[in-house]
């Protein structure tokens, strides 16, 4: 219990500075949405560097308290988030100013209001935010279920989740243009090309994974070292690791295959595959460690089960849904 207080407590800390980059957020967000719809990514990968590095340097300066800046400890990681997202923003206004025409897209101006827009807007985009909504819940839920069986269990997961979302990279960028490009093809009467192209997509992805795969396979504790010296720790994280290196192959698949699903512009459809695949992945989760009191590697089997459904519904909704005649 003082455990858990502490870190409500550093939560609640690093809250309290963090809050204020919800604006710049919001803003990068939208640059990036803009950018990838209009396929100018390579801004994208520009923007990303610099707040990383920036990030990286102020972690290092105001968490630390180096070169006479204060020492700030946990805040000072909040505090140099804010301020490296509130520089790629800048960096996005700054570029879209000075290298992007205004007037053709309609950019940092103000059009009368038309409820029809708005209706179309909203049609389009609340699915998806409940969409998100629902995934980043189902991950809350996930680690609850493993916080139940036991702290170093729940310190395992954070470490395999941080290497997942460094493996996650190549995919959710896949994964974007996907989504941009069915759109551009259906807007160009080219359905028929969108099923070949998102098989060359996925090969392309399993192409990359299996580039990546071998340091989690051949040299495990040299990736967890990253995160813990501790040797035990090492050693209980690495068949937890092997089972998400494998699940990135389904991962790979199921995921463009929905990328696909999202371009069609039909988000209601989108919204009921997440929901209906993560209402599984959850039972499943639940399913394992309660009912069948699986060990920790097994419990994140709950994977392959989440990406199976995934890639059947989307699947079968490519194949025989109506979205060659949607009109947005």
């Amino acid at each position: 219990v003082t455990a858990d207080k502490a870190l409500v407590s550093i939560g609640s800390r690093y809250l309290d500075y963090r809050a204020f980059g919800i604006f710049f957020a919001f803003t990068n967000l939208a640059f990036r949405v803009f950018y990838i719809g209009t396929t100018r990514t390579k801004i994208l990968t520009w923007s990303t560097s610099l707040m990383a590095i920036v990030n990286i340097i102020l972690d290092y300066l105001l968490i630390f308290g180096h070169f006479g800046f204060p020492k700030m400890g946990v805040e000072g990681a909040a505090l140099a988030s804010v301020i490296a997202e509130a520089t790629a923003f800048l960096y996005f206004l700054v570029f879209t100013l000075n290298r992007v025409d205004l007037d053709k897209y309609k950019l940092l101006g103000f059009s009368p209001f038309s409820l029809q827009v708005w209706k179309n807007m909203i049609n389009v985009s609340l699915p998806i935010m409940l969409q998100h909504f629902i995934a980043i819940a189902s991950w809350l839920f996930f680690f609850l279920i493993i916080e139940k069986t036991g702290a170093e269990n729940l310190a395992i997961s954070h470490i395999v989740r941080s290497i997942y979302m460094v493996l996650m990279i190549p995919l959710f960028g896949f994964s974007a243009a996907t989504s941009t490009l069915v759109s551009n093809l259906i807007g160009m009467g080219r359905s028929s090309d969108i099923i070949s192209f998102t098989l060359k997509v996925i090969r392309l992805t399993l192409l990359s994974i299996v580039f990546i795969l071998p340091v989690n396979l051949f040299f495990p504790e040299l990736m967890i070292s990253f995160f813990t010296d501790n040797n035990d720790v090492i050693q209980k994280t690495i068949p937890v690791l092997h089972v998400i290196s494998v699940a990135m192959f389904a991962f790979s698949v199921a995921y463009i295959l929905f990328s696909s699903v999202s371009g069609t512009g039909n988000t209601q459809v989108s919204l009921a595959i997440e929901t209906s695949t993560l209402m599984i992945y959850v039972i499943s989760a639940y399913t394992i460690t309660f009912v069948l009191g699986g060990s920790l590697p097994f419990i994140w089997c709950s994977e392959f089960v989440y990406f199976s459904f995934m890639g059947l519904f989307s699947i079968l909704y490519l194949r025989y849904g109506n979205w060659r005649n949607r009109i947005i």
